[in-house]
């Protein structure tokens, strides 16, 4: 990979693991920057019988009901 040219300048990234990244990144968490996930749709899980390929955890609430 020696024939790609360094970043004019770096900057610290904040996290520990990551070290530096060029000055003109912004640093975000993943969830903020790509789908990772299909989304839900609401009408499915209005339907308890409904099976779906993924639900979110913010749709889980702490004693487990939708």
């Amino acid at each position: 990979m020696s024939y790609y040219k360094p970043y004019p300048a770096y900057k610290d990234s904040g996290v520990e693991w990551l070290g530096l990244v060029p000055e003109h990144w912004c640093v975000v968490r993943m969830r903020f920057a790509a789908t990772l996930n299909p989304p839900v749709r609401r009408d499915l899980l209005e339907d308890p019988d409904q099976e779906v390929s993924f639900l979110p955890m913010e749709a889980i609430g702490e004693d487990g009901s939708l």
